[in-house]
């Protein structure tokens, strides 16, 4: 981050899309959970977005595309099969080099605590880590998430 740059905080993704020009059609603001594929939303690449702040959780499963990420002063690169966590209140932004598939999930503590239980950070501590590196693994794992998220997404765009 450099000085003096103005920092933008979102707290849903939806917010910040908005503001960044980019489509908000698939994205539930009368929900806290959103899924959607990034190739959706950035049509155009490469894409850099501003630094900002996200007020919400991210998990993010990218299948096929290669890039850049940032949380705070920490830089990592996205590669097909690299898996992501990011929680709420660090400074971020990224670069998509390509995109064929990122699966990007994003939702709320308070959705946690209402879909979870209460106590959920006490249960999965990870949720509170400050940085979470990202991992890259083998397309068989890989493919175990794949099918967890595919089901949850069939699940959000069904009645």
């Amino acid at each position: 981050m450099k000085e003096g740059e103005k920092i933008l905080v979102f707290n849903n993704v939806r917010d910040q899309y908005s503001y960044l020009g980019l489509p908000v059609d698939n994205i539930d603001l009368r929900n806290e959970f959103n899924i959607h594929n990034l190739k959706d939303i950035h049509d155009v690449v490469p894409y850099k977005s501003p630094v900002f702040r996200a007020n919400f959780f991210s998990f993010v499963f990218v299948k096929d595309a290669h890039g850049r990420y940032t949380t705070d002063d920490q830089v990592f690169n996205t590669v097909p099969g690299t898996i992501y966590f990011t929680n709420p209140g660090h400074y971020k932004s990224y670069v998509c080099q390509g995109i064929k598939e990122v699966c990007l999930v994003t939702l709320s503590e308070a959705f946690l605590k209402q879909n979870v239980h209460a106590a959920i950070f006490e249960e999965f501590p990870f949720l509170l880590a400050e940085t979470v590196p990202p991992r890259v693994l083998e397309p068989e794992k890989f493919a175990e998430f794949e099918e967890l998220y595919r089901q949850i997404d069939r699940q959000y765009l069904s009645d």
